[in-house]
C-alpha cells in the first residue's frame, strides 16, 4: 500500500483549505483537501490535525462507508471520475 500525501493530493487536483483558529474555534489551524467536480464537492480528506500525515479520503457525505488509504487505488479512482463527468 501507498499511503497518500499532501503533494499526492495536490498534484491530482484536490483544493487545499485552510481551517483557521477562528473558523473552527479549535487551538491550532488545519487542512484538508477537497476534490470539486463540477460544482460539487465529491471527495475530502481527513483534517491535517487527525493524521500522520498521511491523509484518508472518503467520498463526501457517505458518513466513512468508503474510505481510501492507497494511493494507487485513489489515482484510479481520479482518473475514471475524470474520464466519465462532463468537466473531463
Amino acid at each position: 500500500m501507498k499511503n497518500i500525501y499532501r503533494i499526492d493530493l495536490i498534484n491530482l487536483g484536490f483544493e487545499e483549505n485552510l481551517v483557521t483558529t477562528e473558523d473552527s474555534g479549535c487551538d491550532n489551524e488545519y487542512y484538508y483537501y477537497a476534490y470539486i467536480t463540477g460544482d460539487d464537492c465529491l471527495l475530502i480528506s481527513d483534517a491535517s490535525d487527525e493524521n500522520d500525515g498521511c491523509y484518508t479520503i472518503e467520498f463526501f457525505n457517505l458518513d466513512n462507508q468508503i474510505q481510501i488509504q492507497d494511493l494507487d487505488d485513489l489515482k484510479s479512482l481520479v482518473k475514471i471520475i475524470n474520464k466519465n463527468s462532463n468537466n473531463g
